[in-house]
């Protein structure tokens, strides 16, 4: 039986979407952007206690290209990534740890 090994923070593929958690205790505003061919979709992320900011969303899957948007302006890869295909200041990527 395979176990499914899932972070604490990072994108998270999980039934009904993907799972994006981020520790931003400084953050006022925390929004995933989405960057897709011709757009970009801002979807604002929850604040929950301690700083971090939550976001479970159907609008992303495995493939999926995105960062944080941290106070409206400041666009930031994930630091937990788990795949930076453009390089560590490029989007980071959803993958499938359990693949």
């Amino acid at each position: 039986m395979r176990r499914r090994h899932s972070m604490p923070f990072g994108a998270t593929v999980v039934e009904g979407g993907v799972l994006f958690r981020l520790w931003a205790p400084a953050a006022h505003s925390v929004d995933l952007c989405l960057q897709r061919k011709a757009e970009k979709v801002l979807l604002p992320m929850e604040g929950k206690q301690g700083g971090w900011y939550e976001l479970l969303t159907v609008e992303a899957s495995v493939g999926s290209l995105y960062r944080y948007r941290i106070n409206g302006d400041m666009h930031v890869p994930d630091p937990a990534s788990r795949f930076q295909p453009e390089d560590v200041g490029g989007p980071s990527e959803v993958i499938d740890s359990t693949t």
